[in-house]
């Protein structure tokens, strides 16, 4: 099981707001639109860079580099999130969790990648 942890400012996302080559560089077209629709498109864009920050320091440190672009976070009922990632089963070898927690001025996020267990692994 590996850790990754990252903390971001919404502030620096209102730039990033007006540079749609950029977005798209980081997140996915559906992590922009469901941000935008957003009264404050920037906290909740703030929000999914850490998780996936968070998301790809742990998988690093299990020895799997993960584009940011590949890695998706997306909304649940409730507030939560949940991850995707876009590549080869890794979204299947590793059981991925995420947490969130923030204000005006800070984001927190914390990811947990857990090996999952295969029939290689088990014998």
């Amino acid at each position: 099981m590996t850790v990754g942890c990252d903390i971001e400012d919404p502030g620096r996302f209102a730039g990033i707001l007006k540079d749609s080559r950029l977005l798209s560089n980081i997140f996915t077209e559906d992590e922009i639109v469901s941000s935008m629709r957003r009264s404050r498109p920037e906290v909740h864009l703030a929000r999914k860079f850490a998780c996936k920050e968070a998301v790809f320091k742990a998988l690093s440190s299990a020895g799997c580099d993960v584009p940011l672009k590949l890695i998706e976070i997306t909304g649940i009922a409730g507030g939560g999130f949940t991850v995707k990632i876009a590549k080869r089963g890794i979204g299947k070898a590793y059981r991925l969790s995420v947490g969130v927690s923030g204000r005006k001025d800070a984001v927190l996020a914390t990811a947990i990648a857990e090996k999952l267990a295969t029939r290689h692994d088990a014998r």
